[in-house]
C-alpha cells in the first residue's frame, strides 16, 4: 500500500490538492478484487518468476516443470512425473483439432504448423454441404451398410464384448506400463473410444411420407374396439350417407349425445357432407360400440387423406381405449367392494 501512496504523491499531478489524492487514494483501497483481477496478478508473477531466471530458461527443457497457465486450476496429479507422463500418454485426451488450445502449449515451429492444419481442416469442413442430398453414392451405401450393422444381433454382440475385452486389456497394459504406449503411432487408435455412435445420420435421412390406403374403387377401411365392441368403418367419396349395420344413423343410434360423438372425426377433418360411411358394429353395449366407432372411422378418415392424421391425433380420436372392466375378486362382492363388518 505503500507503493501505491508514493507511486500517486510521485507520478500523479493533481496541483498539490491533497482531496483529489485521498479521494484517489481512498477510491483504490475500497475498490472490489475480481477473479479477472486476480488472474492477472498471477500471470504477472508468473512472467516476473520466468524473467529473474531468464538466462537460463529453456523452454524444452523446463516444459515440463512451467505451469502453462497462472489462472489454471491444477490438481495432485500434475505435481508428480508419473501424474504428467499418464496425462500426456493418456487416450482419452482430444485431439487438437477439437480442442484448439493445445495448440498454444507446443513449441513455436510445431504450433504453426499445427495452426496451418487447423484453419485447412475448418476451411474445408466450412465449405462442406454435410446434407443428405450433396452425399455421393458410396458415401450412402455407407451409411445403409453402418444402420444395418447396428442393427445386426451379431454386430452388437461383437462390439459389446470382444472389443470391450480388448479395451480393457489394452488399459491395463497402459497403466502398469505407461511407456510401452509411447511406441503406438497413432495413441488415439484404441477400440474403447472408436466413436460409432456419435452422429446418428438417420436424423438426416429423409423420412417416408404417409400414403393414402385406398382401394381401387377410392374405399378406405378403420378398425377400432371398446371393451366387448367391434367396429369395422368404410367411407367412401359421396354425399354425407351414413349407414350403422344397414340402417340410417336417426334409426340405429337414438341419443342426440351418441350420435354428436361418433360424428367427430368427421366434423374435425370437415368430412361431414364429402364421405359417405357404412359402419359394421357389434358386441357390448349401445356407448360401447359409440366409443368403438369413433377410432374405426377416425382411422378410415386418415386412410382416406392422410392429411388430416395431425388433427385427430391431436384430438386423441385413433386411439383405442383399453380400459376393461376389472374382474371379480374371491371372497368380494365385486372387485374390490369387501363385506361390511357388523359387529351384532
Amino acid at each position: 500500500m505503500s507503493d501505491k501512496l508514493d507511486y500517486m504523491y510521485d507520478h500523479q499531478d493533481y496541483a498539490h490538492d491533497r482531496a483529489k489524492v485521498r479521494d484517489k487514494f481512498l477510491g483504490e483501497v475500497n475498490k472490489r478484487v475480481t477473479l479477472e483481477d486476480i488472474g492477472e496478478t498471477l500471470d504477472k508473477m508468473a512472467l516476473d518468476s520466468k524473467a529473474a531466471y531468464a538466462h537460463a530458461y529453456q523452454l524444452e527443457e523446463h516444459h515440463s516443470q512451467q505451469p502453462r497457465s497462472a489462472t489454471k486450476d491444477y490438481s495432485s496429479t500434475d505435481a508428480t512425473w508419473a501424474g504428467r507422463l499418464l496425462k500426456h500418454t493418456d487416450p482419452k485426451t482430444p485431439l487438437f483439432l477439437e480442442d484448439p488450445h493445445q495448440i498454444d502449449d507446443q513449441v513455436e515451429p510445431v504450433a504453426e504448423k499445427l495452426q496451418q492444419v487447423y484453419d485447412r481442416v475448418h476451411y474445408e469442413d466450412a465449405q462442406r454441404d454435410y446434407s443428405y442430398g450433396a452425399l455421393g453414392p458410396d458415401e450412402k451405401t455407407e451409411i445403409a451398410l453402418f444402420h444395418s450393422l447396428k442393427q445386426d444381433p451379431y454386430f452388437k454382440h461383437h462390439i459389446h464384448n470382444h472389443l470391450r475385452q480388448y479395451a480393457e486389456e489394452e488399459d491395463e497394459v497402459n497403466m502398469h506400463f505407461p511407456a510401452s504406449s509411447l511406441e503406438k503411432l497413432d495413441v488415439y487408435d484404441h477400440a474403447k473410444f472408436d466413436k460409432l455412435n456419435v452422429f446418428d445420420f438417420r436424423r438426416n435421412l429423409p423420412m417416408k411420407e404417409r400414403q393414402a390406403r385406398i382401394d381401387s374403387r377410392m374405399r378406405a377401411y378403420g378398425y377400432g374396439k371398446r371393451k366387448k365392441s367391434r367396429a369395422l368403418a368404410r367411407v367412401e367419396p359421396g354425399t354425407g350417407k351414413i349407414f350403422v349395420n344397414g340402417k340410417p344413423l336417426l334409426q340405429a343410434l337414438f341419443l342426440p349425445m351418441q350420435r354428436a360423438r361418433m360424428l367427430l372425426p368427421l366434423i374435425l377433418t370437415h368430412y361431414t357432407c364429402l364421405l359417405d360411411v357404412s359402419i359394421k358394429v357389434w358386441g357390448g353395449g349401445y356407448n360401447g360400440q359409440v366409443e368403438a366407432i369413433v377410432p374405426a372411422l377416425a382411422r378410415a378418415v386418415q386412410g382416406f387423406d392422410v392429411h388430416t392424421r395431425k388433427t385427430l391425433k391431436q384430438f386423441g380420436l385413433t386411439t383405442n381405449d383399453l380400459r376393461k372392466k376389472e374382474r371379480k375378486k374371491i371372497g368380494k362382492q365385486k372387485a374390490r367392494k369387501g363385506q361390511v363388518y357388523r359387529r351384532r
